[in-house]
């Protein structure tokens, strides 16, 4: 299997969890310029994929999308695939790294413990009617910029309904979340915040 059906049969598997990218983009603005991580288990096996834009020497890297095969999710792998995407940022002396992450994903967690900072919550698409998380990591002291939302996540007044900057510790932000869902426990939890009130 080439790594563009890969990565669409694990796009598909977890429909729910990301959003669409056609077969040719992923070709055209990931495989052909290898901005590309695919992640392997022992045998050598594709269990997931990391796509990320361009890295701009002082400019910012914008993951695009991250997914691994879930009975291998919380083995280490997304910790290789970051890592490996910092490497890549630091050789090009990119500033920061920003993501996006649906707000009922597990995922959120990952980001969170891998040193990212949210920084606004957006509305997110129509079908889903759920909010995203937008995130932060500076990777060099001189990002003045960091705390700052970037354009995509400047919405127009009214409609999000909660809209947040943040440029405070991570425990405001979890009360957003709420308190019923599993990712907001487990946020808790990793946070060692696990006695906020619900």
């Amino acid at each position: 299997m080439d790594r563009t059906d890969f990565i669409v049969g694990l796009m598909k598997e977890n429909t729910d969890a990301l959003g669409f990218i056609p077969r040719p983009t992923i070709v055209k603005q990931f495989i052909r310029t290898d901005r590309i991580i695919i992640q392997r288990n022992r045998y050598r096996k594709a269990i997931g994929y990391l796509l990320h834009g361009p890295v701009h020497p002082d400019g910012h890297l914008i993951i695009h999308q991250a997914c691994i095969r879930l009975d291998k999710r919380c083995a280490g792998f997304g910790r290789q695939a970051l890592s490996e995407l910092l490497t890549r940022a630091a050789r090009a002396r990119a500033l920061t790294i920003t993501l996006r992450c649906a707000w009922d994903l597990e995922a959120i967690a990952f980001w969170f413990e891998s040193g990212f900072t949210p920084v606004a919550i957006v509305p997110g698409g129509k079908r889903r009617r759920r909010s995203i998380v937008s995130f932060r990591r500076a990777l060099r002291g001189d990002d003045v910029d960091a705390g700052q939302p970037d354009r995509r996540d400047q919405v127009p007044a009214g409609q999000v309904d909660n809209p947040t900057s943040f440029s405070r510790p991570f425990s405001d932000f979890l009360p957003l979340l709420g308190s019923r869902s599993s990712t907001a426990k487990r946020l808790r939890l990793h946070a060692g915040l696990d006695r906020l009130p619900s």
